[in-house]
């Protein structure tokens, strides 16, 4: 279910009755707001308080009904208004899964304990996106200020309880030269880090995400010629 159509053009989400349903998972994209505006990202997050609305009326229905898998996606930031989101976990009768991807941003350490809390009677697992190797990367791809010391805290927390399931970083041209250096400096800011973080790289230079490099055909041909910690022509 995505949320990012105008209610003038309908209502995107109809009164839905969950008893009989044979569905076993649903995702429901947040795709109305966002709190990081990520230089890469080509998805308009204009908020919407009537989709917000929409939105927490979709899920809270959802809390109580038989389907067990619910994901909380990623075309928007599911965490942009946290203290409802956490209301729909708190809320939620009866064992469930739930999958969140998010970029994190809003939480304290104190917010990713609740979720390792919640998971003595949920299933939660959580995947993040963070988009470099130091705050100051952080902030000029996500374009807002990060506090990268309560995000390294709040990563840690949801590592060491089991919920953090995948760390994805964007890399670009410019930081390019952190790739080498990923795995290795995200285990020096915690144990254990470097395992689970996964680079998607975005040569493009584009402000888009459809540049990114997947083959190794693709690689050597870009490499060939430059320097692999900077990405620049040699």
């Amino acid at each position: 279910i995505g949320f990012n159509t105008s209610v003038d053009a309908g209502c995107p989400y109809p009164v839905c009755d969950w008893t009989d349903t044979e569905l076993e998972r649903i995702e429901v994209c947040f795709s109305i707001a966002c709190n990081a505006r990520c230089v890469f990202c080509h998805f308009d997050h204009t908020y919407n308080k009537e989709l917000e609305d929409l939105y927490f009326k979709c899920i809270s229905d959802l809390a109580n009904s038989p389907i067990r898998e619910i994901g909380l996606a990623t075309t928007g930031e599911p965490l942009f208004n946290k203290t409802k989101t956490f209301q729909f976990l708190d809320n939620i009768q009866g064992y469930k899964e739930i999958s969140i991807k998010s970029n994190l941003l809003s939480l304290t350490p104190e917010d990713a304990q609740h979720l390792v809390d919640l998971n003595n009677k949920l299933k939660i697992q959580v995947s993040c996106s963070i988009n470099g190797i130091d705050g100051k990367t952080v902030s000029e791809i996500e374009q807002v200020p990060v506090d990268f010391e309560r995000l390294c805290k709040v990563v840690a927390i949801l590592y060491d309880g089991h919920l953090l399931t995948g760390i994805s970083n964007v890399i670009l041209p410019h930081t390019l030269y952190q790739l080498p250096i990923l795995k290795e400096t995200w285990n020096n800011i915690h144990p254990g880090l470097g395992d689970i973080v996964y680079p998607l790289v975005d040569l493009s230079n584009r402000n888009n995400n459809a540049g990114i490099v997947n083959s190794s055909k693709e690689w050597k041909e870009y490499f060939n010629g430059r320097d692999v910690k900077t990405g620049l022509d040699v």
